[in-house]
């Protein structure tokens, strides 16, 4: 069923999230904007094509305030771990998304992280440990790196500062 659709939603992406679990939760409220509380557990987590590895996943979505609150987002591959926490808001007016997102890593595969998150730079594998605050939007916002630790072999690298984007080129 395409709520999006349903909901007179034009123009959206999908969330292309992807694997084999288990969700469960409440849809209250018109189709058009509902308020939704979720569970999802699952194996072989997919998001953008990318392996995640197992999540366990606690989310609201606020219809009318077109708000997505992650209370609580675990992805763990191995003995490595990514939490994630914070909101995503898809405004009817202006940019949207809207970041306010933080992230902890621990031994969690960098590579895999920011190719689903869909970030222009590349890491190469190694694990990363540590935080992330990430604001704004696609097309102006920030990261914050504090204290985040990618190990490779024997090399470590620490990233601990901002990382601002802006719309436009150069």
């Amino acid at each position: 069923y395409n709520f999006a659709h349903a909901a007179g939603k034009e123009d959206f992406e999908l969330l292309g999230l992807g694997g084999s679990g288990q969700i469960t939760g409440t849809v209250r409220g018109p189709i058009a904007t509902p308020v939704v509380a979720a569970h999802i557990s699952s194996r072989e987590t997919m998001f953008n094509n990318v392996l995640l590895g197992a999540a366990d996943i606690d989310l609201r979505y606020d219809g009318p305030r077109s708000l997505l609150t992650f209370d609580r987002a675990l992805f763990s591959e191995g003995t490595g771990r990514l939490t994630l926490t914070g909101t995503i808001a898809f405004p009817d007016r202006g940019p949207s998304p809207r970041f306010d997102l933080v992230v902890d890593a621990t031994n969690y595969p960098v590579d895999r992280a920011v190719k689903a998150a869909g970030l222009a730079f590349i890491v190469g594998p190694g694990h990363g440990t540590g935080r992330l605050l990430v604001t704004g939007t696609p097309d102006s916002g920030k990261t914050t790196f504090v204290n985040l630790t990618i190990t490779r072999g024997e090399a470590r690298l620490l990233l601990a500062g901002d990382v601002v984007w802006a719309s436009g080129e150069g």
